[in-house]
């Protein structure tokens, strides 16, 4: 139910500003450092200073890759020999004269997908891929260096879901996130990684397991250290507070990405302007437009994760990123991005704007997600998407067929639903700012954290004893709620962030994790998998054992550091 004042302030987001503010943005083509960038940066940056927000304008710099060209011809001198359209992708390696294999086809279970298991066997892999082109539906950067280290010459993706005739470009094939550190250097492929559309891969497919194919592979691509900007405007809190949400929306694009994400560009615009016309502001807003988000694997928020690591980590409440709103036919709310501290408010806020029923679909990575490691709280990944039955479903998921492609115009942007979607984030940080009470509850992360490591010691129960885990996790909690009562908002804010740590993160606050999905506890569930099951070679067996227990004593240490009152 909407309060007078609730629907007074959606009836300030004002629709034809929002669709010419999409329109100019969607004009540029904004590739990363490119001219096309910096006009639609200036454009907001101009929008801005007219309001009279402060805005600060970061350089940066990171590891880009452009994708130049890409040559894949079937059966090369043969009678039934043909050149076949396809896309490299970001961070692929390079190859200056052509390589060919013998093409072979591998469904998902020939790959781990786990990248401490990759990480464990490295060296130990078998070579039964040596000079094979491997044909697969898998998109994943750890089935990639698998395939490398198998002895692969080359790796092409066959498109899984979708009639489009072209190809798709994508940024899967680097296994960290944002600039490597000095041991993640050598996680970027040197074998070309290339694309099909699903009609070209399926004709492959055919071939390869008849045992009837022959691929030359050839990838021309431009990686380099390149610096670049992106721009952050601020509004403080009316009361002096320390305390901000911060929003966020990647500003390059694949070609003119009128949907990916001059959509949810012109929205992060709009609700600067909007909160800036506010009479009080509780806590502050800081909103940000990334950049080097779709060639560098989300440089762009991880080097701002980096810079504002003091304050990031001991003021912001939550995160909230605005990606692929307002497409065509994307009427569905049911995926509700946000953690169990922030999910009934953004369900209920959903729910008020559109009658659906959100639910938490499962743990997020990718999506600008850089702030995940400090433990600040995801309020929104995403917003609307595609419904299961829509036809223009690509890849198995809420992806459209104009995803990443040059096809990514204004006529795939539908002016309601883009309405709808600024009205939703609009009235969501309203609600956060006025409702909340500042830090968010750490109850909902107690009580989700607590099933899940209950869950993993009945499932990894032959693994390793987690009775003491669970003890000291009770004695913790226990200790904790009798003077949660009396905590500040900064001390349920460190809780917060010391329960997110152990939920989402296996790494240190100050770095990233890698850029593969997670699922829950990552560093629990990606060691103890692979040990329960008996996989993998002694050695690699010792090393994910090993690193087991070092994840246990890190949730031991995150316990013991919780803020007591």
């Amino acid at each position: 139910m909407l309060t007078r004042e609730e629907q007074q302030l959606l009836e300030s987001m004002d629709r034809a500003e929002l669709l010419r503010h999409t329109r100019e943005i969607a004009s540029y083509k904004r590739v990363s450092c490119t001219e096309g960038e910096s006009a639609a940066r200036e454009y907001i940056k101009a929008e801005l200073l007219k309001e009279g927000i402060a805005v600060r304008e970061m350089p940066a710099k990171g590891l880009l890759s452009y994708p130049q060209n890409s040559i894949l011809i079937a059966n090369h001198g043969r009678p039934d020999e043909r050149e076949l359209p396809s896309v490299a992708w970001t961070h692929s390696g390079s190859a200056d004269t052509p390589v060919t294999g013998k093409a072979v086809y591998l469904e998902r279970d020939n790959f781990s997908g786990n990248p401490l298991v990759y990480l464990a066997e490295r060296g130990a892999y078998p070579k039964d891929l040596l000079g094979k082109v491997v044909l697969t539906t898998v998109i994943s950067a750890v089935s990639v260096m698998e395939a490398q280290e198998r002895g692969a010459v080359a790796y092409a993706v066959c498109w899984p879901q979708g009639d489009e005739t072209y190809a798709h470009e994508c940024m899967v094939q680097y296994m960290g996130w944002g600039t490597p550190l000095p041991e993640e250097a050598d996680l970027f492929p040197s074998i070309p990684v290339i694309a099909v559309n699903k009609s070209t891969g399926d004709s492959l497919r055919s071939q390869a397991l008849n045992n009837d194919l022959v691929c030359t592979v050839q990838v021309a691509m431009d990686t380099a250290v390149r610096g670049f900007a992106q721009l952050e405007a601020r509004l403080e809190g009316s009361g002096g507070s320390p305390f901000f949400y911060l929003v966020g929306s990647h500003l390059d694009s694949i070609y003119y990405g009128a949907t990916d994400n001059a959509t949810g560009d012109a929205i992060n615009l709009m609700l600067a302007k909007r909160f800036a016309r506010a009479s009080h502001l509780p806590y502050g807003l800081r909103f940000c437009w990334w950049s080097a988000h779709e060639y560098a694997k989300y440089v762009g928020s991880s080097t701002y994760a980096l810079d504002n690591f003091q304050d990031l980590n001991r003021h912001c409440l939550a995160y909230t990123n605005i990606d692929m709103p307002g497409l065509k036919g994307a009427t569905c709310y049911t995926r509700t991005t946000a953690g169990p501290d922030y999910l009934d408010l953004a369900r209920k806020t959903v729910e008020d704007m559109t009658g659906q029923n959100g639910v938490w679909p499962y743990p997020v990575r990718s999506w600008d997600q850089s702030f995940q490691n400090m433990g600040i709280s995801t309020y929104f990944a995403w917003l609307s998407g595609l419904p299961d039955t829509s036809p223009d479903r690509t890849m198995d998921s809420f992806m459209s067929w104009w995803w990443h492609t040059e096809h990514d115009v204004m006529d795939y942007c539908d002016a309601d639903i883009l309405h709808t979607d600024a009205r939703i984030y609009l009235l969501a940080l309203f609600r956060a700012l006025h409702d909340h009470g500042g830090a968010p509850t750490p109850l909902p992360l107690w009580d989700f954290t607590q099933k899940k490591l209950w869950e993993f010691a009945g499932r990894f129960r032959d693994v390793l004893d987690f009775g003491p885990l669970l003890g000291a996790w009770e004695d913790a909690r226990a200790e904790w709620s009798r003077g949660a009562s009396r905590l500040d908002p900064g001390q349920r804010l460190s809780t917060v962030r010391k329960l997110n740590q152990i939920l989402y993160a296996q790494r240190a606050q100050w770095v990233q994790d890698t850029g593969i999905t997670h699922p829950y506890l990552p560093g629990i569930s990606w060691s103890a998998s692979p040990l329960a099951d008996k996989k993998g070679s002694a050695k690699g067996r010792l090393i994910l054992d090993h690193y087991l227990r070092t994840q246990i004593n890190r949730i031991y240490s995150l316990l013991s550091d919780l803020p007591r009152a």
